[in-house]
């Protein structure tokens, strides 16, 4: 889930929660704070990346946090001898955000005004906290990129998969596995002995889209958005491959096959372009949206500029690429044109983190705009993705 050019970090990073990192202006008092999340599959990454350096925060004078959380088997573990709980990659941001709360004014901040903010399993974490009842009144406003939809494992499955990791692991009881060392658990193949976040009763009691539906989510500010072609991998399958899948989908929806087949100009496109734009629309263009629309004072925004220099070669933004936007920390020589997004994509969150507003209008369902930010700037609009986007919807029928 991350850049092409930070994955070798990943080989480096060895599991390290409870640890933060501070980036603050020299001199200030009662400032803004952002605390961040990073992505990962909530398996792998780090908040000690070079794109996640706070530099250009501490400049624009926003208190930038971020933090490491245990991954994994290691962050996310149910076993039937545990007490309740299992969740401990979020009790380790929870725990993060006590911490801010009790110590960032020591730093310049503002505990009243700190902003959550992540990225994939990162943005994922940020609506789970939303819903999580440990989280309330911890921040005061919500910032989740390309997030897709939380669906937390119930705890059933979650001691299951850590009944199996405790007999992949050789260890007979909750002892034995304590026992060993973590190097030992994380080499474990994860398949059937991982489960991910799950609902443990405790950090969360109940799946965050339910949280969302029901109005019981944290009622802060909410930024939220994704790239306009997050499953930019997709397009490595043979066109072959992609009509297979098309196919199995169309298959699953006999319903919704032929406006699917419609709207995303299958005969015109071809089956690659086309999975792509499914399969980046389903998994986080309108699961934002969601979110949005089921929360109050939400503001949606879409990111689909590319670099210059990747014009050629890239149609659109894939996955992750906001980031370097987002901190002002690209790693290669930057256009005008570059300069000028990360002022805007940059200054939009500083906005919000300062204000709670990012500087368009929020959602409404009438209206549904939106801020792209485009090859050509940041564009205000109704969203032009809105007919696929109720298809997709439709289709979940949540």
């Amino acid at each position: 889930q991350l850049p092409g050019r930070e994955a070798p970090e990943l080989a480096l990073l060895e599991q390290d929660g409870l640890t933060l990192n501070v980036w603050a202006p020299e001199h200030g008092k009662d400032l803004p704070v952002a605390v961040w999340i990073h992505g990962g599959a909530s398996t792998a990454g780090s908040g000690a990346q070079p794109t996640f350096d706070g530099t250009r925060f501490a400049r624009d004078g926003v208190v930038l946090v971020t933090l490491n959380y245990r991954l994994g088997q290691l962050g996310f573990f149910a076993h039937p001898e545990l007490p309740a709980g299992g969740n401990f990659g979020y009790m380790d941001m929870i725990a993060a955000l006590r911490w801010v709360r009790d110590n960032i004014a020591a730093f310049g901040g503002d505990p009243a005004r700190v902003t959550l903010m992540g990225e994939s399993a990162g943005g994922m974490a940020v609506t789970a906290l939303m819903a999580s009842p440990q989280a309330r009144g911890l921040f005061a406003a919500a910032v989740s990129q390309s997030a897709g939809e939380s669906s937390m494992e119930p705890i059933d499955k979650a001691v299951a998969a850590g009944r199996e990791l405790a007999r992949a692991a050789g260890a007979s009881d909750l002892a034995a596995l304590r026992a060993l060392p973590a190097s030992a658990l994380v080499d474990i193949p994860r398949d059937r002995t991982y489960a991910g976040p799950m609902l443990d009763g405790t950090t969360l009691v109940e799946q965050p889209s339910a949280a969302f539906a029901a109005g019981r989510a944290a009622p802060v500010p909410f930024l939220v958005g994704a790239n306009d072609r997050e499953e930019a991998a997709m397009a490595r399958l043979t066109p072959e491959e992609a009509k297979r899948r098309l196919d199995g989908m169309f298959a699953a929806y006999p319903a919704h096959a032929d406006a699917a087949r419609h709207l995303y100009d299958v005969d015109h496109v071809g089956p690659v372009e086309s999975l792509v734009r499914i399969i980046s629309d389903a998994g986080s263009v309108e699961p934002a949206r969601y979110y949005a629309r089921q929360h109050p004072t939400s503001w949606v925004y879409r990111f689909s500029y590319v670099a210059t220099k990747d014009r050629s070669t890239t149609p659109a933004a894939h996955h992750a690429a906001e980031l370097p936007y987002v901190f002002g920390t690209a790693q290669w020589d930057m256009s005008a044109e570059d300069r000028q997004a990360t002022d805007a994509v940059h200054g939009a969150w500083v906005r919000f983190i300062t204000t709670g507003d990012p500087g368009w209008p929020a959602i409404t369902t009438d209206k549904e705009l939106i801020n792209d930010f485009t090859n050509a700037g940041p564009v205000v609009m109704t969203d032009p993705l809105r007919a696929r986007l109720d298809l997709v919807e439709a289709a979940k029928a949540r």
